[in-house]
């Protein structure tokens, strides 16, 4: 795995200001096998450079982790992190003692693993994406306030949460015994147990999108029970936290923008 990362001891908590604990933080901004064709379309080099709303889309999410003060170190991971700073919407980030450059190898899962691997003390970590433009201060409080007590947690927004908001969106739905759901490409690892979890995403990257074959890869008696809807959100996965021998649980977070 080819990854070099410039890696500090992240700060201390700031106890007096009652913010505990400091979490570390990886945005992923790398670009797939080919080109990514909206990167293509607007004429940028990279998917995380696409103009949103005046901006690079990575500028988005980049600034709302850099302003946060309970995360004490974030890390852009990409195939080219230094070309994308080098973009005049990132470029003023450079400077941001909290700020590193991690470049990515084969695969998100293992150049996290190998990122994580990296750094002197990655624990706790939230991972999320550069096309969280979305992304607020709110979804992160939510995400550390509830990521306690599991090795690896997951955001999810429930289809309740989206429809009550009127958002109109297109989404993929996990459908579970008490709720729809679909992903806010928010992730929380809290201890090294979440190595299996990202051995288990390597192996499974190709499917990503097709959930029933990410269950399938979990054993067919969980597959059917996803099947037939017998599984609350938790009790999915804390089954396929027992399968994987961590401990994962999902966050529900309350804000349909988690989930666009």
């Amino acid at each position: 795995m080819d990854v070099k990362t410039a890696v500090t001891q992240p700060a201390q908590p700031d106890n007096s200001a009652g913010i505990s604990p400091r979490w570390n933080a990886i945005l992923l901004a790398g670009d797939r096998p080919g080109g990514d064709p909206l990167a293509q379309h607007f004429g940028v080099a990279s998917k995380a450079l696409v103009p949103i709303g005046g901006r690079a889309m990575a500028a988005h999410g980049l600034a709302t982790l850099l302003a946060h003060p309970r995360i004490a170190q974030v890390t852009v991971l990409a195939q080219d992190p230094e070309g994308l700073l080098a973009h005049a919407d990132l470029s003023p980030f450079r400077d941001d003692p909290k700020l590193h450059l991690a470049r990515s190898g084969q695969g998100i899962a293992g150049s996290v693993a190998a990122t994580l691997r990296a750094l002197p003390d990655p624990w706790p970590v939230l991972v999320t994406t550069a096309d969280h433009v979305l992304l607020d201060r709110a979804m992160l409080d939510w995400m550390f306030d509830h990521a306690g007590g599991s090795d690896v947690a997951v955001g999810l927004v429930s289809r309740a949460v989206i429809e009550a908001e009127q958002f109109d969106t297109r989404r993929t739905w996990l459908r579970f015994r008490d709720a729809d759901v679909t992903g806010a490409n928010l992730f929380a690892l809290t201890t090294p147990r979440a190595f299996a979890a990202l051995d288990y995403w390597q192996g499974m990257e190709a499917h990503r999108k097709s959930p029933l074959r990410l269950a399938w890869g979990l054993g067919p008696v969980l597959l059917l029970a996803i099947l037939l809807r017998r599984l609350s959100v938790a009790a999915a996965f804390a089954a396929i936290g027992r399968k994987l021998g961590v401990s994962a649980a999902p966050i529900l977070i309350p804000h349909a923008r988690a989930g666009v």
